[in-house]
């Protein structure tokens, strides 16, 4: 983060430094089981709406199709 920070032009202050601290293991508690899982059917969203919108992009560049 202060990587980000540095090339923002943001202060990366010591107080800010203890909030991600803070927040990185709040978030690792909440999170036991390590990551995010993430579903189209979440958003609403079909394989197959996905790949209708995105067939010009395949065609394109002719990406095959995986599996």
């Amino acid at each position: 983060m202060r990587h980000i920070y540095d090339f923002s032009g943001i202060e990366f202050t010591p107080e800010t430094e203890e909030a991600l601290a803070n927040w990185l293991s709040e978030s690792q508690k909440e999170n036991r089981y390590g990551g995010h899982r993430y579903a189209l059917e979440d958003f609403g969203i079909s394989k197959q709406e996905i790949d209708a919108r995105m067939r010009f992009v395949r065609e394109r560049y002719a990406i095959p199709y995986e599996g």
